[in-house]
């Protein structure tokens, strides 16, 4: 039972974690991350319902919003999926690329407005890769 529920859990971060920022998800079945205890099996698209962009990473390895491509392609920069949990606290996770790279917060900064990246996936230590979605902020 609390396994299922930490699985919805994190379905709805995978659809809601950029919801505060007017980022909507829409998904297609994949393979979901070995690692993790949360992790599902879809892969998504983050669509900014403003500009009808996709968050994506541009060649400096920022997160931006950038005209859509086909997200089916396994190696997709615009596809993410949540990947391994955090093993101190399993509602945190990674939320990873179809290149296998995950959204950070650049120089783990907690500054509002820091620049979020993408970048090789750390471990625990690494808590500026980690997110948890709080329906407080979201929809």
């Amino acid at each position: 039972m609390v396994a299922r529920m930490a699985l919805a859990a994190t379905a709805v971060l995978v659809t809601c974690v950029f919801a505060a920022a007017g980022l909507a998800a829409s998904g297609t079945p994949a393979q979901a991350d070995s690692q993790s205890v949360l992790a599902v099996a879809e892969t998504s698209n983050i669509y900014n319902t403003n500009s009808g962009r996709c968050l994506g990473d541009n060649s400096k390895n920022v997160a931006v919003i950038q005209n859509c491509t086909d997200s089916k392609k396994a190696s997709s920069r615009q596809s993410w999926h949540v990947g391994a949990d955090n093993p101190t606290n399993r509602y945190y996770a990674h939320i990873v690329n179809g290149q296998k790279l995950c959204l950070g917060v650049r120089k783990n900064s907690k500054k509002n407005g820091a620049v979020i990246v993408v970048s090789s996936c750390g471990g625990p230590s690494n808590k500026s890769q980690y997110w948890f979605y709080d329906s407080t902020w979201g929809p």
